[in-house]
């Protein structure tokens, strides 16, 4: 064949096949655009990739690292993850001379009944104070009235021996702190008769925040988890009852110079348009194991292989949270049998099984917490001059809030049944026993004061109120008929 027709043939078809490329770019770019104008008109978002839920550009770089939406109401699912962190870190960052964390120079309820104690004293100043530490009982549903010595540090039912004690045997135990709008408004509104006086309709301030604290005794730091912050305490000592044969009772004793470590944290706080309080949980990632998927915790099945803080390697789901009926200790070293074997019942509080809408799944929740613990962990070590990194060992299990817009907060209000968000919210150091399908945060802290004779009010979700309520009515749970309008069914419904 001719030379110079191959060259011409060989022009012709490339030519020819530059006209199909540019024929099949251009039906590229049609369809393209197509599917972008169809995914822009999607009436259903959640089936989109999700965002990456973290604190906002800037935000570490801030003024005193104030919490995300505490003067702006959060809409948006991430929103209240947001809040969470970014309140959970204001509370922990260092502050003061000996870069303790901020919420260790926050008063106590003990303060509320020190006359000679001033809201301004507990000012955001960054002074340590010394940490106090008391036993919690189980809390069954309904705060405790004071009386007898008992303190609010341990709300919750005297005498129901529902007291966790960990793997080396020591109990473990509680505190509570709270900010200066928090401890202001509640010094004014404590007491029946201040009570009596309160509007029903009245609420918390806007950033009145209280954290509780859940603490673990430390007896050999080498065997601690790693990043787990500790500090220095003084315990209030456990003794046998010697009227009530196989219960404890707090001791008159206290033993200071204690170090113990912080392995949970309630974060409660009122925002903007949520004077329900939102409320969010962090525990030491080294608590307890997750129940696994399609494992009931009554199964006779090992939730875990290796050992956890509050978990003992191998031990079946059906003997873990389990109540003890009876408790024994040794007063010289404290220690405590038997030991209680703790398992997270719903690794992100039930989240997984909330929906809202089409657009709202629980799977996007999941994806919004795992989200943020990762970016929040992540930055912290990268922050260590504003707090202790090893608060990176701590993740967010979930967050509860109710829908005001729908459902405002009211008087008498079922806030349980309106939950949104991790509707099964709770922690496993601080309700190991009535973790489950039916209860999260709102199931005890509603707008009904259970058995009291008083009026239904908003403050009425404060147990700190509460529990300096006195009524002549009986507060156990089997005498008050209200106790039962704060349970879901047996089956969640589904938000």
């Amino acid at each position: 064949m001719p030379l110079l027709f191959q060259s011409h043939t060989f022009r012709s078809g490339v030519k020819l096949g530059n006209k199909m490329l540019a024929a099949w770019a251009q039906l590229l770019r049609v369809l393209l655009m197509l599917v972008l104008f169809l995914t822009l008109l999607s009436p259903n978002p959640a089936l989109a990739a999700s965002p990456i839920c973290n604190a906002e550009l800037g935000w570490w770089e801030s003024k005193d690292l104030q919490p995300l939406f505490t003067f702006n109401a959060p809409t948006k699912d991430c929103q209240f993850q947001q809040w969470a962190w970014t309140t959970f870190i204001h509370f922990m960052k260092k502050t003061g001379p000996q870069g303790s964390p901020l919420f260790l120079s926050l008063p106590t309820p003990e303060d509320l009944d020190n006359p000679s104690f001033s809201y301004e004293e507990s000012g955001e100043v960054g002074a340590a104070r010394e940490l106090m530490l008391k036993p919690r009982f189980q809390k069954p549903g309904l705060a405790l009235s004071r009386g007898g010595g008992e303190d609010l540090s341990a709300i919750g039912q005297a005498g129901s021996n529902g007291i966790l004690v960990d793997q080396n045997s020591r109990v473990v135990y509680y505190a509570i702190h709270m900010n200066p709008p928090y401890f202001k408004f509640a010094k004014a509104h404590i007491g029946t008769e201040n009570y009596s006086k309160t509007p029903p309709t009245e609420t918390f301030p806007i950033d009145a925040t209280v954290l509780k604290t859940a603490w673990m005794v430390v007896e050999d730091e080498t065997k601690l988890p790693s990043d787990t912050f500790t500090t220095k305490a003084t315990l209030q000592l456990i003794e046998e009852d010697p009227e009530h044969k196989g219960q404890l009772k707090i001791s008159d004793k206290t033993q200071p110079g204690v170090t113990v470590a912080l392995v949970g944290v309630h974060v409660v706080g009122t925002v903007k348009d949520h004077p329900e309080f939102l409320w969010a949980t962090f525990e030491q990632k080294e608590n307890s194991p997750d129940l696994p998927g399609g494992t009931s915790v009554g199964s006779n099945q090992q939730v875990s292989n290796r050992n956890f803080s509050f978990y003992k390697a191998g031990t079946l789901g059906s003997k873990s949270n389990q109540q003890p009926k009876s408790y024994s200790i040794d007063f010289a070293t404290q220690k405590t049998k038997p030991i209680t074997n703790t398992v997270r019942q719903f690794a992100h509080g039930g989240a997984e099984f909330s929906a809202e809408s089409p657009t709202v799944s629980g799977q996007s929740r999941v994806e919004d917490i795992d989200s943020i613990n990762l970016n929040m962990g992540q930055a912290i070590p990268a922050h260590s001059n504003l707090i202790d990194p090893a608060f990176a060992g701590y993740n967010l299990i979930g967050s509860v809030w109710i829908d005001t817009r729908q459902t405002p907060l009211k008087p008498g209000l079922n806030l349980f049944a309106n939950s949104v968000g991790s509707i099964t919210l709770a922690s496993s150091t601080m309700e190991t026993y009535v973790q489950g399908l039916g209860t999260n945060c709102f199931s005890c802290h509603n707008t009904q004061p259970f058995g009291t004779k008083l009026a239904n009010k908003n403050i009425a979700i404060s147990h700190i109120i509460l529990g300096s309520l006195r009524t002549s009515q009986p507060t156990d749970p089997a005498s008050s008929s209200q106790v039962m309008t704060t349970t879901r069914p047996e089956q969640p419904t589904v938000r």
